[in-house]
C-alpha cells in the first residue's frame, strides 16, 4: 500500500465570486503562517478596493 504525498498546511489569499461557491478564484499569494496571511490581506485590500479577499486554507503536497 503506497502512504500518501506529505502536507503542509499554509494559507492562501484569494479573490473570486464569493455567490457561486463552484466559480474560480484567483490565488494571489500563499503564506505560511495565519498571521503573514492576516498581514498581507490588509496591504492586498487597500491594492484591491472594492473587492472582497479571503484567507483560505492551503495544502501544499511534496
Amino acid at each position: 500500500m503506497k502512504s500518501l504525498p506529505k502536507t503542509k498546511k499554509k494559507f492562501a489569499i484569494v479573490k473570486g465570486n464569493w455567490e457561486d461557491k463552484w466559480a474560480p478564484v484567483e490565488k494571489l499569494a500563499v503564506c505560511s503562517s495565519f498571521e503573514e496571511a492576516r498581514a498581507l490581506k490588509s496591504a492586498l485590500q487597500v491594492l484591491n478596493s472594492g473587492t472582497i479577499l479571503r484567507i483560505c486554507s492551503y495544502w501544499e503536497y511534496h
